[in-house]
């Protein structure tokens, strides 16, 4: 029942996919080069050993999100990734990996916000995102990133109308798993919906 209901949401994503109808060029290589990037880099082979489960890992999707997430972290470049408690073992070090340079910190979200480039992964279950994002407009550096894991539909639908209305988001792209909020304001103010299903 799973994957029909999957499938159906891919369907419907289907023109979503590798940066089609995609005007901007930080857009288009955010999609092109972050999110469908199909190279091999350095730490994979490692981190999939220490972390690969079942014989399909190698197929799975859950592969594919953490292998992004590394390539996020190497495309920000922050100086600190931020997590609540909600991301996995798995996630952090992938991570990690990804900036080897950037220390990982677990937050609370009332913790203030150092002046630096951040990637700051939360969960859309465990926090009240309009004021999470009011409060990171005022305070976070302009090369910074957020990362919204969201669980269902019902939270997507809340967090993407979150990120559109508030005027201090950037250039937003809806993942299905994942929201990722960029702040700079000289982007110009646009969401992109990417079938990252496939």
């Amino acid at each position: 029942m799973i994957s029909i209901r999957y499938f159906g949401i891919w369907l419907r994503r289907f023109r979503k996919r590798c940066g089609y109808g995609v005007h901007s060029p930080f857009a288009f290589n955010f999609i092109t080069g972050v999110v469908f990037e199909n190279g091999r880099y350095y730490a994979f082979q490692t981190l999939d050993r220490v972390y690969a489960t079942g014989i399909w890992w190698r197929f799975s999707h859950v592969r594919k999100c953490l292998h992004f997430l590394f390539r996020l972290a190497n495309f920000v470049h922050p100086h600190l990734i931020l997590c609540d408690h909600s991301i996995t073992p798995a996630e952090e070090a992938y991570l990690s990996a990804g900036s080897k340079n950037a220390c990982l910190k677990h937050i609370k979200m009332e913790d203030a916000l150092p002046q630096l480039p951040v990637l700051l992964c939360v969960s859309a279950q465990k926090s009240d995102l309009s004021v999470l994002l009011d409060r990171l407009g005022n305070n976070i550096h302009p090369d910074s990133a957020l990362l919204i894991k969201v669980s269902s539909t019902r939270e997507r639908k809340k967090c993407v109308e979150s990120v559109k209305r508030n005027p201090k988001c950037g250039v937003t792209f809806d993942l299905y798993h994942y929201i990722i909020v960029f702040f700079d304001r000289n982007l110009i103010k646009q969401h992109y919906v990417v079938n990252f299903l496939d």
